[in-house]
């Protein structure tokens, strides 16, 4: 059965809905006609039902909901990229639906210029609904990371002044830590420059973070998502991640497509890695500069 009531625009890549449901997991649902298909990013399994008349009815909205879009990386690496197709007119004019509402969704949405008495969530209906097109799970391309790059408002200074080291206190913590730091501290007086210590125990705002990650020089840490500030770093940042062999490539494909010079230390089950390796990594990232 065909979905009459939806369009498809081309040359901005979004899809429009007349008259439907649309859920903070990416479902958009015509109830009348019992038609139902999931927005992008990443697949779910879920089932989704609603009451509509529970709902809260909007006449103009723009959804960048999908699973696990409240996520760190997978906000603005895969639905806030999807706004790269829509005008500014429409953005004033329309409400931005997002997975969820959290500080960190909310200050990218500002970042780029969004109000945020303009910004829903939850499941609601859209008289009106507007899909731009999001990035794949996990991947999004060169021309999105390019509209991004370009779209937040951060001072990037002359020159790299600093070594960052990505510290992880939540998930996946590394037992022998503090002998990396030490040998991090160590190289980064013997090149000259700052040592930062980018700990998710006790982060600064957004704007704060991204601008740590534009002075630096080499950034180094474990797989996760404090990686996804890469995309400030300026053009031959040097990044060393440890990854894990069964890790996504997300950070590696990053950092080749925004033009950094990626290294890999492979990280263990018990969350160690060989420190000849880290310090070999180092090495390289200073034949590259």
């Amino acid at each position: 059965m065909a979905w009459t009531r939806y369009s498809f625009k081309t040359c901005r890549k979004i899809a429009t809905f007349n008259d439907v449901v649309v859920s903070s997991d990416g479902w958009i649902v015509d109830s009348k006609y019992d038609l139902a298909v999931r927005n992008g990013g990443c697949q779910t399994t879920t089932n989704f039902f609603v009451r509509t008349f529970l709902v809260t009815r909007y006449r103009s909205v723009i959804t960048i909901a999908a699973r696990w879009c409240e996520g760190i990386w997978h906000f603005p690496m895969e639905a806030l990229i999807g706004l790269a197709h829509i005008t500014d007119l429409n953005k004033h004019n329309s409400f931005i639906h997002v997975s969820e509402q959290n500080k960190w969704v909310m200050q990218w949405l500002e970042l780029i210029g969004v109000n945020k008495k303009r910004v829903i969530h939850g499941t609601i209906f859209a008289d009106t609904l507007t899909v731009p097109q999001m990035a794949k799970c996990g991947s999004p391309s060169f021309d999105q990371l390019q509209w991004l790059r370009k779209s937040i408002s951060i001072k990037v200074p002359l020159d790299k002044l600093s070594i960052l080291l990505i510290k992880r206190t939540r998930k996946r913590v590394m037992p022998k830590f503090d002998e990396i730091q030490s040998l991090v501290e160590k190289f980064a007086k013997e090149v000259d420059l700052n040592f930062v210590l980018h700990d998710d125990h006790s982060l600064p705002s957004l704007t704060v973070q991204l601008e740590r990650f534009s002075m630096a020089s080499i950034v180094i840490g474990p797989h996760g998502a404090g990686m996804v500030n890469l995309i400030a770093s300026q053009n031959r940042t040097c990044v060393i991640e440890f990854s894990p062999t069964d890790s996504n490539t997300c950070y590696m494909s990053l950092s080749y497509l925004l033009g950094h010079n990626y290294f890999s230390v492979p990280l263990y089950e018990d969350q160690t890695v060989q420190i000849n390796k880290v310090e070999k990594a180092l090495i390289a990232c200073r034949r590259t500069k």
